[in-house]
């Protein structure tokens, strides 16, 4: 078993899931059966931070990523991970999902316009080390709050202060305490993506690539065109999760545990695994 921290595995507002399940009836609509949608209530989340240990040694809890990306062997502190989750003021964000047109913005995700981002079909392996595909979705956090007149008199400047950078901060942020992200392999990455996949293509050579890359463009441009979903994403609304598989099927092997509960602690994490 692993552990992840992730938003909104259960509890969805209702405008979200309807948005969701929308997005996956045109997926349907364009790849058929081939495509399995995840489940919008239980299943569909966007990952925080991954707090996966290293599999090989397993009387200790050093952190997956550090190793990889970093080669490093670290100890996580899971009791600093929690009352960082807990006490922290980053919550709530606010999340823009669509919306974005097909030009520059004050960010970009990966090196690409939030346009391109915003859905996307990417190559991975299943849990059993199958080649899928998965349907990609993403959204970025958006000002909470009103701009001052003075900020409001200057575009620019209104527009830049517009996208905060409030999911990469708690990403980097995490790392004082031995977590590291998985899109943080170098010091300097940036990585303010609300991400979330919201289902799968387990046989991806048996659709034809213009019918993907049709969908695609589709749905980037029905995304920019549509009102855009704006999410507050609340404290409650982020959970440690237990997982078997990464799909984190709506089963027994996938067991979320609200970051807020009191009953949380570095023990309980530590038996997690």
């Amino acid at each position: 078993m692993q552990v992840t921290i992730a938003a909104l595995i259960w509890d969805k507002p209702p405008h979200l899931a309807a948005f969701l399940d929308a997005c996956k009836a045109r997926a349907v609509e364009a790849l058929g059966q081939k495509f399995r949608g995840y489940d919008t209530d239980k299943q569909i989340h966007a990952t925080i931070v991954g707090l996966e240990r290293i599999p090989t040694n397993t009387s200790a809890f050093h952190n997956a990523n550090f190793n990889r990306h970093r080669q490093c062997q670290l100890e996580m502190d899971y009791a600093g991970l929690l009352n960082y989750f807990q006490t922290c003021a980053n919550f709530p964000i606010q999340i823009q999902i669509g919306g974005f047109q097909n030009r520059d913005y004050p960010f970009v995700s990966r090196g690409d316009r939030p346009f391109s981002r915003s859905f996307s079909i990417r190559p991975g392996r299943n849990h059993a080390g199958d080649e899928v595909e998965f349907i990609v979705m993403m959204g970025w956090p958006i000002q909470a709050r009103e701009l001052t007149t003075a900020q409001n008199q200057l575009p620019e400047l209104n527009e830049t202060l517009k996208y905060p950078k409030s999911l990469d901060s708690i990403r980097q942020t995490v790392q004082t305490f031995n977590a590291l992200h998985a899109y943080h392999a170098a010091p300097t990455d940036i990585d303010n993506d609300f991400f979330f996949r919201i289902g799968i293509i387990d046989n991806p050579a048996a659709i034809d690539p213009v019918i993907k890359h049709q969908l695609i463009d589709s749905m980037r441009e029905w995304l920019a065109h549509r009102d855009p979903i704006i999410v507050n994403v609340k404290r409650s609304d982020v959970w440690l999760i237990q997982y078997a598989s990464p799909e984190l099927p709506p089963d027994s092997t996938t067991n979320p545990y609200r970051i807020t509960d009191p009953n949380l602690d570095a023990d309980f994490c530590r038996s997690l695994y």
